[in-house]
């Protein structure tokens, strides 16, 4: 007879290690000459735990991850992981919805969010893929609770354009009290292959148990929603 004896470690991780290491595999050999290398890792820590502490150990740039939107009475009271990931780790996060097939990038949805002026500062991911994929860029300004006079307007549209000199960008005030409803009507009329979205970490900690418009921009997106961070985090 023969005695094999495993770590706790080995016990609780070794299926979903192996798991792991194939789907890395699997995705080598699908890109075998980009200039990225895939790496499996698990982790028997919370999710977001493991996610935040592996993004100071690897020195992460950007973390994407799957979401299928809010699943059930737990998860409307405290969100879905991909929410937590963006409260807790301070990182650009890419949101792919569950089903999504991907699509050409020629079209990019940039919402304002009340408390963020644009500017350049933490937008050099979204400028790489711009140049990149030069889409056209509808800039959404959500307003409603942080009213900004025309001359303001302007001036925000000429930073965008400034930066993003690349390409055409749009701009679009918002004009009623529901957010959501300016966003999908312009998603309706102008369909996008992304939505932007650059917000603090204080912007998404402070109404937990509350439907904020932030926390509904996340639950209910249908097409990948990149979350940029505001370079003025305190």
């Amino acid at each position: 007879m023969v005695a094999t004896y495993y770590g706790l470690d080995e016990a609780l991780l070794g299926d979903n290690r192996i798991k792991v290491e194939e789907q890395a595999r699997i995705l080598r050999e699908q890109h075998p000459n980009e200039a990225f290398t895939f790496e499996g890792m698990v982790d028997h820590e919370h999710f977001t735990k493991a996610v935040k502490k592996s993004k100071t150990l690897n020195e992460i740039d950007l973390i994407v991850i799957g979401s299928d939107g809010v699943s059930g009475i737990s998860e409307a009271i405290w969100s879905t992981h991909s929410l937590r990931i963006i409260r807790n780790v301070d990182c650009p996060v890419l949101m792919i919805p569950e089903d999504y097939s991907f699509q050409n990038l020629e079209r990019i949805q940039y919402l304002l969010d009340y408390n963020d002026v644009f500017d350049k500062c933490g937008k050099e991911l979204l400028i790489d893929m711009i140049n990149s994929y030069q889409p056209e860029i509808d800039a959404l300004r959500l307003n409603f609770g942080y009213r900004m006079v025309p001359e303001n307007f302007e001036s925000e549209l000429e930073k965008m354009r400034n930066v993003f000199f690349d390409c055409n960008v749009d701009y679009f005030a918002q004009t009623g009290d529901s957010p959501h409803a300016f966003i999908l009507s312009h998603l309706i009329g102008k369909p996008a292959q992304m939505q932007v979205l650059s917000a603090d970490n204080s912007s998404f900690l402070k109404e937990t148990f509350s439907a904020s418009h932030l926390k509904l921009i996340v639950d209910q997106a249908t097409i990948p929603l990149l979350i940029l961070r505001n370079c003025h985090d305190s």
